[in-house]
């Protein structure tokens, strides 16, 4: 593939997932579910398809780099370890928060988590309170003004008919390091 031919910004699942796959239709029940959690918060996450994943953010910081395996119906989520624990040297709290201890995960490096979540569990996994848990860890930890801003132009244009964000942060595929702020599609 030359240069020319390399597409810089890749936004899909691959057609292959797209079969009559029955593995792939819970895949896509899932997703639904989770869309309407977003839907149920106001929109202050965020859901952004990659090339054959998608990552979940709160207010412009990822709770999810998330990566479904049809082969074996199970997800692999990438997580950073502020933002899914309490910190145990913090007052504890009324309910405690670690996920690592309610699903099985493995520590990747810099800090963060690799969780291997059975197709069942996906839903429990990503569940109201979980959420609700994981954006007051961000709150807490990684406050930036920014991802915040970028989150308030995202939820203030949804009823735009001239134009869509489909991402934010967006590095591009020729490797020179190369980042666009918004993504938008427009309405020609």
């Amino acid at each position: 593939m030359t240069k020319q031919d390399k597409r810089v910004v890749q936004r899909y699942f691959s057609p292959d997932l797209f079969n009559k796959n029955v593995r792939f239709q819970d895949f896509k029940k899932d997703i639904a579910d989770l869309i309407d959690k977003i839907k149920t918060f106001e929109f202050e996450y965020d859901f952004e398809i990659r090339e054959d994943y998608f990552n979940l953010y709160y207010r412009g910081n990822s709770i999810g780099k998330v990566e479904y395996r049809l082969d074996n119906a199970e997800y692999k989520i990438r997580i950073h370890d502020k933002f899914i624990h309490d910190d145990e040297t913090k007052k504890p709290k009324a309910r405690p928060f670690d996920l690592k201890k309610t699903f099985k995960c493995r520590n990747d490096s810099d800090g963060y988590f690799i969780f291997t979540i059975p197709r069942n569990k996906f839903r429990s996994f990503y569940s109201s309170q979980n959420l609700k848990s994981m954006a007051m860890r961000v709150k807490e930890n990684n406050f930036q003004e920014e991802p915040a801003f970028e989150q308030l132009l995202i939820t203030g244009n949804l009823d735009r008919d001239d134009f869509v964000i489909i991402d934010r942060q967006v590095m591009d595929g020729s490797g020179d390091g190369t980042k666009i702020d918004m993504l938008v599609l427009c309405q020609v």
